[in-house]
This record gives C-alpha cells, structure tokens and sequence, in this order.
C-alpha cells in the first residue's frame, strides 16, 4: 500500500515522503516524520492541526495511521482532522478543471470495487454518488458517459477500467 506524510503551512508543501509499506511491522511514519520536522527545524508541539487518511484503504495502514495521529494530537489537544481518499483524489483533479464530474474507483479486492462520484460545489467536492462497494462489472453501469474515473489502484486495475467504462469517459 503505499503511504505518505507531509508537514504543511497554509497550502504550502514544506516536506514530504511517499513510500510503498512493504510489511506491516516496518512503518516508516515513524522514521520518517522526525526527518521532516528535522529539515525544517520544526519542533513538534508547534503543529497546530493533523489530517489523516480515513480510506478507503489498507485496514492495517488507516488503524496505525490514526492511532499515530490520535497519539500525536494528545497531549496538546490539538485538533485531528478527517480526510476520505476518494473525495481527496476527486477533489483534486475537480480543482484542475479535468471535468465536471469526478467518480472515483478503487480496488476492494475479490472482484469488487469501492465506487464514488462527486462534482465541484464552490471550493469542494459535493457527493453526488456515495462511497459504496460495488461487482466489478457494475462499473459500466456506474460511470457516466462524459465523467473522469479515477484511481489511485491503476496499476492492479486499469486495465479492467478501460474494458468497464462507457464510451466518452475519461480515465
């Protein structure tokens, strides 16, 4: 599954890591996040606010991931916020201008995918479709002809998005 952490001041990116988790006992979060607070000579009790990844994704990932953030977050009572994968995703390409109407698909392993669309409403993604978990061939069904699909899972599954998604959608 693949993993990342960044340190941020208002939109600004200041450090980041992106990293494939190989094994669940390695978790480089905690390697990796005093590095980043190292480099920008930030100390931790000057982060005001966490966001965490709530998924869809590795049930491993998001539990260590949020029990971190939680730990974190504690002693200062500091706020921790929330952030779904698929509204992220489809959040930024809206923002780019790719389209009007983003659905976001994921592989949920056994021949199933976890499925949501959503559209620009002023500066964020409004739920047009609910995340839901779907049979794989229920994709054509669910795309809409004119809409951008996108994963964050292509390499397991694009393939099978291009031979599901009606013609005039954009993967």
């Amino acid at each position: 599954p693949l993993s990342s952490l960044a340190l941020m001041r208002d939109a600004e990116v200041l450090a980041e890591r992106v990293w494939r988790e190989t094994t669940a006992r390695t978790q480089r979060l905690f390697s990796f996040l005093p590095e980043i607070l190292a480099e920008r000579s930030i100390a931790p009790q000057d982060i005001e606010l966490l966001a965490v990844g709530l998924g869809p994704g590795a049930y491993s990932g998001l539990r260590i991931s949020l029990a971190a953030a939680q730990a974190f977050a504690l002693p200062s009572n500091r706020t921790v916020f929330g952030v779904g994968s698929a509204e992220s995703l489809a959040l930024d390409l809206l923002r780019q201008g790719v389209g009007s109407t983003v659905a976001t698909v994921g592989d949920a392993r056994r021949d199933r995918l976890w499925f949501a669309e959503f559209r620009l409403a002023g500066t964020m993604p409004e739920t047009t479709v609910p995340l839901c978990l779907i049979r794989t061939a229920e994709l054509t069904g669910r795309a809409k002809p004119g809409s951008v699909v996108a994963t964050p899972d292509w390499h397991r599954i694009g393939e099978k998005l291009r031979e599901l998604v009606p013609p005039g959608t954009r993967l």
